[in-house]
């Protein structure tokens, strides 16, 4: 009987540490898709800054 108790408590610890182990995962991934999504961010504001000054210089060169 005392091995049956020590296995379900050997099965609780496995649990225990998978469930800390996801846990883990999943605020590691949020935090790797957040800095994802800011890097992305910051690549289409580069790309509409160049596209802001493009616009410029076409509008000028068609005014001249």
């Amino acid at each position: 009987m005392n091995s049956k108790a020590e296995y379900l408590q050997e099965l609780e610890q496995q649990i225990a540490e998978a469930t800390q182990a996801l846990e883990t995962l999943k605020a590691e991934y949020r935090e790797a898709r957040e800095v994802a999504q800011h890097e992305e961010i910051e690549r289409l504001e580069q790309h509409l800054e160049s596209a802001k000054i493009r616009s410029q210089d076409l509008a000028k060169a068609t005014d001249e």
